[in-house]
């Protein structure tokens, strides 16, 4: 379902965007689609869907029919290259988790988390309009960690 741009402050109004959510189909990623799509976004989700996590390979229940749902590794360059395709922005939540995991397969751990989010950006890089804001140096904020 489709909701016009809502007037946010001083008058001016938002223009929808599409937005991707890798790993979009856990409880935190549903939890931001629904939000995207109640406020008038296009969400579009990556996730591998894996049996360990989510019990079936069918759409998760609570992930809105508004979004976009897309069954693929975040590690595999063609499943992400096409994601990313025409989205204004991404929300990167795709990971291994799984503590036992990390400790009795760390090199799958490391490909999904450190390769995955690698496969994502070199995507996102070589897309002719690739979405990124940066500034062009690194404020103090950014520089300092809380104490």
């Amino acid at each position: 379902m489709y909701r016009p741009a809502r007037v946010g402050s001083g008058g001016a109004r938002r223009v929808p965007q599409t937005i991707l959510i890798t790993g979009g189909a856990g409880f935190v990623g549903r939890a931001v689609a629904r939000a995207l799509v109640a406020r008038g976004d296009r969400a579009r989700v990556l996730d591998s869907l894996i049996e360990q996590v989510h019990g079936s390979r069918a759409r998760p229940e609570g992930l809105p029919d508004a979004v976009e749902l897309r069954t693929g590794d975040i590690r595999g360059g063609r499943a992400v290259a096409g994601a990313v395709a025409g989205v204004d922005a991404v929300i990167h939540l795709a990971a291994q988790v799984a503590v036992t995991t990390s400790l009795t397969d760390p090199v799958t751990d490391f490909a999904v988390n450190l390769g995955g989010t690698l496969t994502l950006l070199e995507a996102l890089r070589r897309r002719a309009d690739p979405p990124f804001r940066s500034s062009p140096r690194p404020t103090r904020s950014m520089a300092t960690s809380p104490t």
